[in-house]
């Protein structure tokens, strides 16, 4: 590139970045940011003006058609994220950049090296696809639910079931609801986040919507203009049972409807949960907080002398009826009889003939909770534990990915592995929003200009996973013998799999995302092995967080081996569990007895220092075992050593510290049932974060996770994300760091 008749000055102008990172792939069109770093010149030269060319091509620029935007000669010293002022700009394309700047002199630079940028699908119109999953046998079920009712509302409710003739009934059983995913009173509360408690493993609401009163009452027209009551338990309240069912016999008669009518129904009051210990202060989580009162059950069983069950599949109507995601009247008689979740690790794949020579192809993927892209056989991109936790029903982040060189011409196969991560599991202070789902959009372009669109819908084609179990406190359970070898390449025998399940979005926008992903970071060594009759302990010399790889020699098919975890050992040698509650922090590998097999997990972490190994075939090799370390992967920017070794290794745990804790939140803790990010918490490490790693991006990130769950008058939650569950405000007992705060962000 020329310039013009000014002769360059002996600055280079280096490091091109777009909102701090070089050549990104996902960037919002709304007016990026540009920063540069200048090198070389006299010393204490200076910039004194810059101009910068935005063009669709690097020709542009060789030209010196910049196109989208010249900025002109602009005289400042900015060099760090200079806003664009062009053209607006398209989503989903690549665009061109580069500067040259003044120095005190008034000499232009040489123009730098040109750098490229790419924008991200940024309104839900971008995207062509829809979110599919698998939904075998029903599906994510919770059963039957009518409309709220506020509390103080006289209200009655029915549900009734066609038998489709007229049968004879021995008994009948009311199943009470224990969902999953909420549900969300008319103001916003989810239900299931406030059931649990610290000192139980209740993480659902078993019982919700359970009546206080109620009668069953049969008739031979679907009207009950002629109906004979079996129960009525309308004169005094009923226990409510939690998960435990109602079984109600009856002296055989003939009908062909059943109906139970709720006369008194269940009540919900957000700062009284039915299993106490209010972990809800309603004046500090949202502007309002009533109480609610609703009918609900997980199932209605009518039985025969044979126990066989007359409803199952029966026609149900029902005098109101909320008809979304995993409640409807068909889920209660779906034979399920308690609230459950379709399968926690699908894979859904698909086969297309793209034809023509491609020039460019990019896919823009969201997996939920986790999940990983194939093309043609090959896991696509080093993330792990993507994407990022958020409130998904505020924002849900997508990553981009160039797979050019992936793709052939002919026949080509697209696959994604999920896994449940945050998305589907409840906890204290958390609810869960159903089973894993994805969305995929593959954007190509031909040699010849032509472009096409490759989308997530009906067509995909799902199954199970040999990732039987997975989940963020319990660890995995991996079947070998259940893996589906070449399922993500073309060609695969796909005719026993199920068409893929059109699914609802959990309802928060599709962002790009811009923090950086967490990733495999290091490899660690047992530093010794510790001989115990159940099984070797491995001790790795330091607390980390990620998990192990093991590679097994000699097993047989069925062998399974478990791998535990744990940061401290008792006095006896044993593994301290004590300090994990309730997670299991244990993975389960199920041998296929083929030779050597090699595991790691893939859609759970640990935090630990020793792992013991159970039921492993012979005299386990330390060199087969493995520790993988894995964070959210910053940069390391900042660096301290001095003559003391002491204060260097403050300096060192420091650090690992709070790499360990990243995990797309900042989190308390890596290890225990917990794992929330404490704004408090984050809020006094964001000087150390941000003076020892480029946290930009991270902590960006973190702003908008507190502007998803801020109240309309300002509140904050003291964890974020938020499952509504907690008080904003320190609980009595609480220690300091557990306050929140208004986010202060340094880079602001």
């Amino acid at each position: 590139m020329s310039n013009h008749t000014d002769e360059p000055n002996s600055v280079t102008v280096t490091d091109l970045r777009v909102e701090y990172e070089a050549e990104p792939n996902n960037v919002v069109p709304d007016e990026p940011r540009f920063s540069w770093q200048a090198e070389g010149g006299q010393r204490g030269e200076i910039q004194t003006a810059y101009q910068v060319l935005v063009a669709r091509s690097k020709s542009d620029l060789e030209r010196e058609r910049a196109g989208m935007w010249d900025s002109g000669k602009i005289e400042a010293t900015d060099s760090t994220n200079v806003p664009y002022d062009g053209v607006p700009l398209d989503p989903g394309t690549d665009y061109y950049w580069t500067v040259r700047i003044w120095n005190g002199a008034d000499e232009p630079s040489e123009w730098a090296q040109p750098a490229t940028f790419s924008t991200a699908l940024v309104e839900q119109r971008d995207w062509e696809g829809t979110w599919i999953g698998y939904q075998p046998d029903g599906g994510d079920s919770n059963g039957y639910r009518s409309h709220w009712h506020s509390a103080d509302a006289d209200a009655e409710e029915w549900v009734q079931v066609d038998l489709g003739a007229e049968q004879e009934i021995e008994q009948v059983e009311l199943y009470p609801a224990d969902p999953f995913d909420g549900p969300q009173t008319p103001d916003g509360m989810p239900v299931s986040s406030v059931y649990p408690t610290m000192d139980t493993d209740r993480e659902r609401a078993a019982g919700f919507g359970f009546p206080i009163r109620y009668r069953i009452t049969v008739s031979d027209d679907p009207d009950f203009e002629n109906a004979r009551t079996v129960v009525d338990r309308t004169d005094e309240d009923q226990d409510n049972q939690k998960g435990d069912p109602i079984a109600v016999s009856i002296d055989s008669l003939e009908a062909q409807y059943v109906r139970v009518t709720a006369t008194d129904l269940y009540e919900f009051d957000p700062a009284d949960p039915p299993l106490g210990n209010a972990r809800l202060n309603t004046d500090y989580v949202r502007e309002e907080r009533r109480s609610w009162q609703t009918f609900a059950l997980a199932a209605l069983s009518v039985r025969d002398a044979d126990d066989r069950d007359l409803a199952m599949s029966g026609s149900v109507t029902a005098s109101s009826s909320v008809e979304e995601a995993a409640w409807g009247r068909e889920k209660l008689v779906d034979g399920h009889y308690v609230s459950q979740m379709a399968p926690q690790s699908p894979l859904l794949r698909t086969e297309v003939d793209l034809g023509g020579d491609i020039e460019r192809a990019r896919a823009h993927v969201c997996g939920l909770g986790y999940g990983e892209l194939y093309v043609n056989g090959e896991c696509i991109g080093e993330e792990v534990l993507n994407p990022g936790w958020t409130q998904y029903d505020e924002r849900i982040l997508y990553s981009s990915y160039d797979v050019s060189d992936q793709l052939e011409s002919g026949e080509n196969a697209l696959g994604l592995w999920l896994g449940q991560g945050w998305f589907g599991r409840n906890a204290g202070d958390w609810t869960g929003f159903g089973s894993p789902r994805a969305i995929l959009q593959l954007e190509i372009e031909y040699v010849d200009g032509t472009t096409r669109t490759v989308s997530t819908d009906s067509t995909w084609n799902a199954a199970p996973s040999p990732l039987v179990e997975n989940d963020l406190y319990d660890g995995e359970r991996y079947d070998a013998r259940e893996e589906r070898d070449g399922w993500a390449q073309p060609g695969f025998d796909d005719s026993d799999w199920v068409g893929a399940s059109i699914v609802t979005s959990p309802g928060g926008d599709l962002v790009p995302q811009r923090t950086p992903p967490i990733r495999v970071t290091e490899t660690i060594t047992p530093v010794e092995v510790l001989d115990r009759e159940e099984g070797p302990i491995l001790d790795f010399g330091q607390n980390l967080v990620g998990w192990l790889e093991l590679t097994i020699d000699g097993a047989d098919a069925g062998d399974e081996i478990e791998l535990r975890h744990a940061e401290v050992l008792l006095e006896d040698g044993s593994l301290a569990l004590e300090d994990l509650r309730s997670a299991d922090a244990t993975d389960t590998y199920i041998a296929k007895g083929d030779g050597t097999e090699t595991y790691e997990p893939r859609f759970t972490y640990h935090g630990f220092r020793y792992a013991q190994v159970l039921g492993y075939p012979g005299d386990l090799n330390p060199e087969d075992v493995r520790a993988k370390v894995v964070h959210t992967d910053v940069e390391s920017v900042g660096e301290f050593d001095c003559s003391n070794e002491e204060l260097s290794q403050v300096q060192q745990n420091a650090q690992w510290g709070l790499r360990g804790n990243l995990h797309s939140v900042l989190t308390d803790c890596p290890q225990r049932d917990e794992r929330f990010g404490w704004t408090g918490d984050n809020h006094i490490a964001a000087r150390a974060l941000c003076y020892n790693f480029d946290a930009s991006l991270f902590y960006e990130k973190w702003m908008d996770d507190h502007a998803d769950i801020r109240s309309e008058h300002g509140y904050i939650a003291d964890t974020i994300p938020y499952g509504y569950g907690g008080s904003p405000k320190t609980r009595p007992g609480s220690h300091a760091g557990d306050r929140p705060v208004a986010p202060l962000s340094p880079l602001r």
